[in-house]
């Protein structure tokens, strides 16, 4: 069976708020977040999507204060509870422009896994995932297949057929 990876939202993480999470400190059965302020560039990149590899990644990047980010995770949740995680993962990237507080008592209704970037750390995976071009704005979706090959990916919140039929076409490849 093929696993997909999307990732969801990318989020920064200021030096004083990444000394409060480490890889397994803030855990639950339905999220995760992960402390990766010190890496940068190829290191960041497979920090976060390389060790999801083999599987359907689909990226999410967002921040705390979007309105439509807020909806679409909503939108979203009745869902993410009906895919294998075996084969997909979520991945939700926010910068520091979300504040550290609101990021700690959003991610908890989230399933997946949250890195909450420097801007720095988030413009390279922005460059990393998208090419050249920096996004148009949040929410932006990049679905990744098991191969890590960017099979989609869209500025704004594209509907959840379109997110779930996305993961359908990686997990077919």
């Amino acid at each position: 069976m093929k696993k997909i990876i999307i990732v969801l939202g990318i989020a920064s993480i200021s030096a004083i708020a990444t000394a409060q999470y480490s890889e397994n400190e803030t855990e639950s059965q339905s999220f995760r977040a992960f402390n990766v302020q010190d890496i940068v560039d190829d290191e960041l990149f497979e920090a976060i999507i390389g060790k999801e590899k083999g599987k359907v990644i689909v990226v999410d990047f967002w921040g705390t204060w979007c309105g439509p980010c807020i909806q679409a995770h909503e939108q979203l949740k009745p869902h993410k509870s009906k895919i294998n995680t075996d084969n997909v993962t979520f991945v939700y990237i926010t910068s520091v422009s979300s504040p550290l507080e609101t990021w700690e008592n959003i991610i908890p209704e989230i399933y997946g896994n949250h890195y909450r970037l420097t801007r720095d750390q988030h413009n390279y995976m922005l460059r990393r995932l998208l090419g050249l071009r920096l996004g148009g704005g949040i929410p932006t979706y990049i679905v990744l297949d098991k191969n890590g090959k960017r099979v989609y990916s869209r500025s704004g919140f594209p509907g959840v057929e379109t997110i779930l039929g996305k993961i359908n076409e990686a997990l077919a490849k």
